[in-house]
């Protein structure tokens, strides 16, 4: 027989984490929580059998040394009919379940008034178990001391990872990559509520055929490429004045008179449609871009939209001109596009005014 030997620091730590394990097994014993059998699935509860010395009180009969207060026995409410079909078709297919858990999600999340349409028998029986189960187990908090030796779980606690945050940068031309990213509960509201809610009103008509859009920069490029020839009181490159806008930069923090990259003076270009701004130099946009943005205005990333028809659906379906970085469904170009050119691309507009061929 082969014999380990182990040292003696070794050794008491062995001993140490089995003292740590029992007293979080008495501790758990004395709480006395209700235990969930795994094999037949049955919540097993205290009887309260033991009896403590402060719990007795005198007899109340001849042959009684002491008596002890009775627990009075309350039924449980019987689940209904409704309840029980329910939940046999949730065991027999597990889709319905899901179903019912993300619609009473969406429900509870869009419509928070007090007026909201009354629940079905199964959720109000989920929430009278739970709350039942609340009052019902009552747990005492452990002492600091017990705490801190149970401590040596944290050993074995997996780390979570850290996501990276996804930084602003300068974009290549080409189709605009769907960013998917994963939404709050807040924006899962916002988004639930304007698909149910009416469709943004067109701000901006034209006032030569009546043409609307709901961008300005859309109604800029409609004047240019539709009405040449009438010209245009507004200027386009002065944005809206009821949007709030910003006069620091977005990606540096700095201001008109000094960028933080640079060190240098330099202007600011703000959105029309939100108010954000940044240095022409922090997003690389090239001197044509800069020109254009003079004539029809700037969109930041989060408002782009189509210069033709307006809207900002299938973003995934948006291209951006090389010269002017406005956006174009490929769908709304004359003749449509079935996918993104590998090449640089600019609108029919740029090719006019810069004098640029491209294939």
């Amino acid at each position: 027989m082969s014999t380990t030997t182990i040292s003696e620091s070794a050794y008491s730590d062995c001993i140490k984490k089995c003292m740590q394990w029992n007293r979080r097994m008495q501790m758990q014993r004395r709480q006395g929580g209700p235990v969930i059998d795994q094999q037949t699935g049955i919540i097993l509860k205290p009887t309260r059998l033991h009896r403590n010395s402060i719990h007795r009180f005198h007899p109340d009969g001849p042959g009684k040394v002491c008596t002890y207060a009775s627990r009075s026995w309350v039924k449980c409410d019987k689940p209904s009919a409704d309840y029980i079909e329910l939940k046999y078709f949730i065991k027999s297919n597990r889709s319905i379940g899901d179903v019912i858990n993300t619609s009473s999600a969406v429900v509870t999340s869009v419509v928070p008034t007090d007026n909201s349409l009354p629940e079905s028998p199964a959720i109000n029986q989920r929430q009278l178990s739970s709350i039942k189960f609340e009052e019902t187990t009552e747990f005492d908090e452990p002492p600091e001391e017990e705490i801190e030796e149970a401590s040596d779980d944290d050993d074995y606690s997996s780390k979570k990872k850290k996501g990276r945050g996804r930084g602003r940068g300068p974009r290549k031309s080409g189709v605009a990559s769907s960013t998917s990213i994963t939404s709050t509960p807040k924006q899962e509201i916002m988004d639930t509520t304007t698909s149910i809610g009416n469709t943004p009103e067109k701000r901006f008509v034209c006032q030569a055929c009546g043409a609307k859009y709901k961008s300005r920069p859309g109604l800029n490029y409609h004047k240019q490429h539709i009405h040449p020839d009438i010209d245009n009181v507004a200027d386009p490159s002065i944005p809206d004045p009821v949007i709030n806008i910003s006069t620091t930069c977005d990606f540096c923090g700095g201001n008109k008179r000094r960028n933080k990259k640079t060190g240098k003076a330099e202007v600011l270009v703000s959105c029309h449609d939100c108010g954000r701004s940044c240095h022409p130099s922090c997003c690389g946009f090239t001197e044509n871009m800069f020109t254009s943005f003079k004539k029809f205005g700037w969109q930041c990333l989060e408002c782009k939209s189509c210069a033709i028809c307006g809207t900002s659906d299938n973003d995934d379906k948006l291209l951006f001109c090389d010269d002017c970085d406005h956006g174009f469904h490929m769908y709304c170009l004359k003749p449509p596009l079935e996918k993104a050119p590998e090449s640089d691309w600019s609108c029919d507009l740029c090719k006019n005014e810069y004098k640029k061929i491209t294939s």
